[in-house]
């Protein structure tokens, strides 16, 4: 389970600073949470009440209180310091700028889990507003990617320079900074020199499980939800070619993306919806692909979905950067070089589909999806 490998846990209240926005961050809060609470701790939770907004702290069996910066900071900092014994930094972005320098503050021990790039990017993937990774840019140049950016004043106020001066001395602080790959703790000692992170993984491998029984006609799928930086347009675009080459393949998302319809309308895309929590595995083995693909441009810090393909029985095609990356390259798959063209990236799809029976085209099944 998450952190249970070492992070050093006293006895007390552990105070859990994060966001409000689900995804795979509030999926390893509560899971890091259960390990606290399974061994003895008490945890309370402080989490932005609107983007910016105030701070919500909640704490087991209580109404959660509401705190102003400014107003109500003092009040918040003595709260704390006379009930918290430790403190873990799990997001910060959210949070409205007053209240990101309180885990320094509090002078308690702090470990912090690195869950995207925030600390070194406003928009957490090191993703350009039109699309591709940046290569981790200097603070000069990511000027012009964020001077539109409308979540700037909260995200990063003094800049993207202050932003990583800030996180420099939050690092400095900390007893313990946690990463959930090699990849991630190279480029946290790239970015913040004397910083030495330790690697827990977010997640244990199962154990290999049968793979899915395939389609006669191939499929290609992709789990989780697609947004820019996840790799939406390369999914369209992969699709979009098998329609214009006639080729024998079809992709399903098992999940939903930016733009379901755009998919559709390839009309070798399937979309089945988003799946409830758990049920991820049971949905991909039930599209019976040949291939699991992750698609995402940004070097992902761990990757659920990549999990929930994996569980699944499939073997994984990704772009080599990133958790995913480093992922594949562990388990055998199939490593892209980034930027790879949508054709080639099909082409070597068949490739490796190649002992596949295909039926011919008037025998494919449809998309249903």
């Amino acid at each position: 389970m998450p952190g249970s490998e070492g992070s050093p846990l006293r006895p007390g209240i552990v105070l859990l600073i994060t966001h409000d926005e689900g995804g795979g961050t509030e999926r390893f809060v509560q899971e890091r949470a259960a390990v606290l609470v399974a061994a003895g701790q008490t945890c309370w939770f402080l989490r932005p009440d609107a983007f910016g907004g105030p701070a919500r702290l909640e704490r087991p069996g209580e109404t959660p209180l509401l705190f102003e910066h400014g107003r109500d900071h003092a009040a918040l900092l003595a709260l704390l310091r006379r009930s918290v014994t430790q403190v873990e930094v799990h997001h910060l972005r959210s949070h409205a700028p007053g209240f990101k320098a309180l885990p320094l503050e509090l002078g308690l021990p702090i470990y912090v889990f690195v869950h995207d790039w925030a600390l070194i990017c406003p928009r957490g993937t090191l993703v350009r507003p039109e699309g591709g990774f940046c290569g981790e840019a200097s603070p000069e140049a990511c000027k012009s990617c964020v001077s539109d950016y409308a979540m700037m004043p909260v995200v990063a106020p003094g800049g993207v320079a202050a932003l990583r001066q800030d996180w420099a001395a939050l690092l400095r602080a900390a007893e313990r900074v946690v990463v959930a790959t090699r990849d991630g703790a190279r480029r946290i000692r790239r970015h913040f020199p004397g910083a030495e992170p330790v690697i827990e993984k977010w997640e244990e491998a199962p154990p290999p499980p049968m793979p899915p029984e395939h389609s006669p006609w191939p499929r290609i799928c992709v789990a989780g939800r697609l947004a820019r930086y996840k790799g939406f347009e390369v999914l369209r675009d992969c699709a979009a070619d098998a329609a214009a080459r006639n080729l024998p393949m079809d992709f399903v998302l098992v999940g939903r993306s930016m733009d379901d319809a755009a998919l559709r309308a390839t009309g070798r895309c399937a979309v089945t919806g988003e799946y409830a929590e758990g049920a991820g595995e049971a949905w991909v083995r039930a599209q019976r692909a040949a291939i699991g693909f992750i698609p995402s441009i940004w070097p992902e810090t761990w990757c659920y979905a990549q999990t929930v393909l994996s569980s699944a029985g499939l073997p994984i095609a990704a772009f080599a950067l990133g958790a995913q990356g480093e992922r594949v390259a562990a388990s055998g798959g199939l490593a892209l070089p980034l930027g790879l063209p949508p054709g080639r990236i099909n082409d070597l799809f068949l490739a490796r589909m190649a002992g596949l029976t295909v039926p011919s085209q008037r025998e494919r099944q449809p998309l249903h999806a």
